[in-house]
């Protein structure tokens, strides 16, 4: 799961083009009935799988957020205006070994335009502190995870990143998210987002829903995939005081084969609210965010 990437860069945001998926058949001479899929189970998390040794995974995620309304309350005084922000990011995970792997954070970068009342503020490019950096993940005999910059000392900002990928890769995402039981087209389910590391976007707490349902079987660049469909509705209280309200949709290619989400698209409507210096003012942000994000396997 990458949602995080997509969903904690609220002021950001883009639309990738991917290739457009094909039905799976089941047989020669076209795909099998459609009572016949319907009828199949599927297999959408495995306990204990892990990729083999010598993978390497590219992710990229691209988040945008156009024509976001922005007010601003300060002694008596409001200002209006709007935002665009375009968020990129790519990392690469190779695996070295049953216990180590290595996390290259190629790209994490954040452009960002305003403008309030009027005035046209200068467009800014913020490069993230992970990017450039590489991550070292270990398991240990008991099969618990820990991880270290592979060179360097982490500052306080790099260590809860750091933090927040061991407390990731320790957590069963797609037993939660998924559940071990075979499922069928049309299966729907509910899954508690405080139980998903996933949408820990920030340092305060997530809650919420999110309702998936199992739509069909499609094959995604040579591999098969379950097509999820999932309304989301979550809140999330941010750093400085700042609570973050969203509601969408999420769709999910997730590898039958590979037991990883492939493809997933994010679309929905945000809503940031708090206060500002020492309460003696307000701020709220309105707008829409599109995210799209690819993950790439390369197989020894």
């Amino acid at each position: 799961m990458y949602i995080k990437t997509m969903i904690a860069v609220t002021s950001g945001l883009a639309l990738l083009c991917f290739p457009s998926c094909k039905k799976t058949s089941t047989g020669q001479g076209g795909a099998a009935p459609e009572v016949e899929e319907k009828d199949q189970s599927y297999v959408l998390y495995k306990e204990g799988y892990s990729l083999p040794v010598g993978t390497v995974i590219t992710e990229s995620s691209v988040n945008m957020m156009k024509d976001a309304r922005l007010e601003v309350a300060m002694m008596g005084q409001v200002s209006k205006g709007t935002m665009e922000s375009k968020g990129e990011t790519v990392e690469v995970t190779t695996y070295d070994s049953e216990s180590q792997r290595t996390l290259f954070f190629e790209k994490d970068q954040e452009i960002k335009k305003s403008e309030m009342d009027g005035k046209e503020e200068p467009e800014q490019t913020l490069t993230k502190p992970m990017q450039g950096k590489s991550v070292v993940l270990s398991k240990d005999d008991q099969g618990v995870w820990s991880a270290k910059l592979k060179e360097g000392e982490p500052t306080e900002e790099i260590q809860k990143k750091i933090d927040k990928l061991v407390k990731s890769q320790n957590t069963e995402e797609g037993a939660e998210m998924y559940g071990a039981a075979p499922r069928k087209i049309g299966d729907t389910w509910e899954v508690d987002i405080a139980k998903l590391s996933a949408f820990d976007v920030a340092d305060g707490d997530s809650e919420g829903t999110i309702k998936l349902t199992f739509q069909s079987v499609e094959e995604f660049e040579g591999m098969r995939c379950a097509v999820l469909s999932a309304d989301l509705e979550m809140v999330s209280e941010l750093d400085q005081g700042m609570k973050m309200k969203l509601k969408g949709t999420v769709t999910v290619l997730r590898s039958l084969d590979y037991f990883e989400d492939l493809k997933m698209k994010v679309e929905a409507d945000v809503k940031l609210t708090g206060a500002i210096g020492n309460g003696a003012g307000s701020v709220k942000m309105t707008g829409k965010m599109v995210a799209d994000g690819k993950k790439m396997l390369k197989l020894p």
